[in-house]
């Protein structure tokens, strides 16, 4: 939970991915055939659907990035979570952000920025992150996880892709 794994180069073609509970090689939790394209780069994201969990492939940014400006998509992977709204220094940049959907990029100006994501019909405030810092040059996912009935709450995890370091 939380973690990523380095990219790793793998050949085009299918994959039978087994999952596990941690530290047992029984009772798969879940079994599934990814299909790997040649010249993508993808986040693999194992997610609770509300029944034993799924993958879901997502194919990150290869385009060549503007060297003055960072690019942003926000993937919603928080299941059981309201359509949500994102506000960047309190502007709406996006609406309506539901279930498993993967934005378009976004393209903003580096340094320090407010996050705030909200209910969509409601604008009650789910989360918010004052620090959400972007590199000129570089592309980024914010990964909306948890569970906002948990103890542990919605959180956001925004890594930097693959393409801002990656040479094919």
């Amino acid at each position: 939970y939380r973690a990523f794994t380095e990219y790793m180069k793998a050949f085009p073609g299918y994959y039978r991915i087994v999952v596990f509970r941690a530290g047992t090689r029984r009772n798969p939790i879940n079994v599934s055939r990814i299909n790997v394209i040649a010249n993508r780069i993808y986040t693999a994201a194992f997610i609770d659907n509300g029944i034993n969990g799924e993958w879901q492939m997502i194919t990150d940014n290869t385009r060549v990035t503007n060297q003055n400006r960072a690019f942003v998509r926000f993937i919603q992977l928080s299941y059981g979570a309201p359509l949500m709204d994102i506000y960047i220094d309190n502007r709406l940049v996006l609406s309506d952000l539901d279930f498993q959907e993967v934005s378009r990029y976004l393209s903003l100006a580096p340094g320090n920025r407010n996050l705030k994501l909200k209910v969509a019909t409601t604008n009650r405030v789910l989360l918010e992150d004052p620090n959400m810092f972007l590199r000129a040059g570089n592309s980024y996912s914010v990964y909306i996880i948890g569970d906002m009935n948990s103890r542990m709450g919605l959180q956001v995890l925004i890594p930097l892709e693959g393409t801002s370091y990656l040479s094919f």
